[in-house]
Parts: structure tokens; C-alpha cells; sequence
């Protein structure tokens, strides 16, 4: 009867694990189908497009010094945006403006974490609360702390800024995206 009590919490603890195990690589999955239908249907992918921000509605919204500020941020390589400053987003949009605006570029995902954006609507509020999909995602707590490195959506980085491919270093209101 021992024997069949400690078979029997044996297989219950793997198949417990197993199944989380089963349920996070799922999760992975379908972080992973996001960006890839985000990056493929991105209408800016590199500088040269740039030019379609203009005849955006959400970027006249933003001040001459904010879409200076913006604009000059942007990095990108042949995958597309490595990196952006979201300081000045986050000072002048709501949430779902901010989304509005990086589904640009197929970098919308970010705009969860623009916890200092002002929130307006029911959308600001939806897009803050976003599930996390897996054990590596974290939200941040203070963007105030630049000596946090916070990893979000399988290995971007804010307050980081794309260097060099696949090197972030330490930039004050910039994000380091996968891209990099």
C-alpha cells in the first residue's frame, strides 16, 4: 500500500508539472505568433517610412518637441525597431493612443507597460491590465529607477536602448526591443 501511496504522488507531481510545463511553452507560443503578426503587418519597418507618422492623427497630437524627441529615438535593422524613447509618449498620450501609435511600427504590445500614460477610457484600462503570458514577464514598479533592468515580452528592455545587435545598454527613457 506504501508503494501504491508514493507511485501514485509520484505520477500526480509530474503530471502537475507537466502540465504547467505543457501550459508556459503555449504561453511562449503565442507570445511568439503575436510579435510575428505585429512585425508582419507593421506599416513602418524602417526609417525610410518613416514619413507615414505624418499623416497619423495620434502624431499630431504630440508636441513639435515630443515628436522631435521620438522621432530622433528611433533605431532600426533589417527586422525592424530596435529601439524608442517612451517618456515622451508616455508625458503627452493615453494608453491607447500610445497603442495606436507603436501598431506603426508592430510594437503595440508596449503600450501595457506605459503605466505612467495618462488613462482616459475603458481601452487605457484594458490594455494596462494584459495578462502575462509567461514566468519572464514582469511589470515594472518604478520607472523611475534606471538601475532596474526590466525584461518584458521575451527579452526586451526598458530603460535600455539597442547599441549594436544584440546589445542594449542603459538609456533613460528608451526601449531595447527583441529586434535588436
Amino acid at each position: 500500500m506504501k508503494n501504491f501511496s508514493f507511485t501514485f504522488t509520484l505520477l500526480l507531481l509530474f503530471t502537475l508539472f507537466s502540465t504547467d510545463a505543457i501550459a508556459g511553452d503555449e504561453a511562449n507560443k503565442l507570445s511568439l505568433w503575436h510579435k510575428q503578426v505585429s512585425a508582419s503587418t507593421a506599416l513602418i519597418k524602417s526609417e525610410n517610412q518613416l514619413s507615414i507618422l505624418e499623416t497619423h492623427p495620434i502624431w499630431n497630437e504630440l508636441s513639435s518637441y515630443a515628436q522631435s524627441e521620438f522621432r530622433s529615438s528611433l533605431t532600426f535593422n533589417d527586422k525592424g525597431l530596435t529601439t524608442f524613447n517612451f517618456g515622451v509618449l508616455e508625458e503627452e498620450l493615453t494608453v491607447s493612443k500610445i497603442y495606436n501609435l507603436l501598431s506603426l511600427f508592430g510594437q503595440q504590445a508596449y503600450a501595457s507597460f506605459m503605466v505612467n500614460a495618462r488613462v482616459e477610457t475603458d481601452a487605457d484600462v484594458l490594455i494596462l491590465n494584459r495578462p502575462m503570458l509567461n514566468q519572464r514577464e514582469e511589470r515594472p514598479n518604478n520607472y523611475n529607477d534606471t538601475n532596474i533592468s526590466i525584461m518584458v515580452l521575451l527579452g526586451e528592455r526598458m530603460h535600455y536602448r539597442c547599441s549594436e545587435r544584440a546589445t542594449c545598454s542603459p538609456s533613460e527613457n528608451d526601449i531595447c526591443t527583441h529586434n535588436c
